[in-house]
């Protein structure tokens, strides 16, 4: 009878272990799945704003996505399974890139926005994403937007429906006539019977016919 069992007991124990290593395997796959999960960190980010060039220092592997829209302009950049330790404030800049915004997800994934003056350029072409690697072997992506600044529309002034005014101007060698003599006053002329008197002379008698 004890010989029986030994085999019972055996086949028992293969059929617990059977039932516990999944399990155990089952429990631990969380554990697992949340540390392959486990969201990368942002290292570091640097803006050029002469150059309008944005660095981003992440880890091995993980790749940026980024897309374009037009209205608003901007370009926004997501990083997968990546989070931003240190939110900083949004970055504000005098350029045709006017400011930079990092926010997180709830779903462990980081955004990065870049948003544009109003009067700037862009097409998804004009946006190169390009993996670089420093001297000390670390891995980083830059970001290289073409911008162009929008020509501004001059106003132009309104044609004037009023009718030009001409001035005739005579030529300078044509002849002019004088003005007319202003008139002259007559002088009475002397009679014969008008007797002249000389100062301090008496008067003349007059005769009574």
């Amino acid at each position: 009878m004890r010989k029986r069992r030994k085999p019972e007991q055996q086949q028992q124990r293969v059929r617990l272990q059977q039932k516990i290593i999944p399990a155990i395997a089952l429990l631990a796959l969380p554990a697992l799945f949340s540390q392959n999960l486990q969201a990368e960190t942002l290292e570091n980010w640097k803006f050029d704003p002469n150059t309008n060039q944005l660095e981003l220092w992440l880890s091995a592997s993980v790749t940026p996505l980024y897309y374009v829209e037009t209205n608003p302009p901007r370009i926004i950049i997501d990083l997968p399974n990546t989070t931003v330790a240190t939110l900083p404030p949004p970055q504000n800049y005098p350029n045709n890139l006017s400011r930079i915004t990092l926010s997180n997800s709830g779903t462990g994934n980081s955004r990065i926005v870049l948003e544009l003056s109003p009067n700037a350029m862009l097409s998804p072409q004009q946006v190169q994403l390009q993996k670089q690697q420093s001297n000390a072997g670390v891995t980083y992506w830059v970001l290289r937007p073409s911008i162009l600044s929008q020509p501004r529309n001059v106003a132009t002034p309104a044609p004037s429906n009023s009718a030009p005014v001409t001035v005739t101007v005579p030529p300078l060698d044509r002849a002019t006539t004088p003005p007319n003599p202003p008139p002259q006053t007559p002088v009475p002329s002397r009679d014969a019977k008008t007797p002249v008197i000389e100062f301090g002379q008496p008067l003349p008698k007059t005769q009574v016919k």
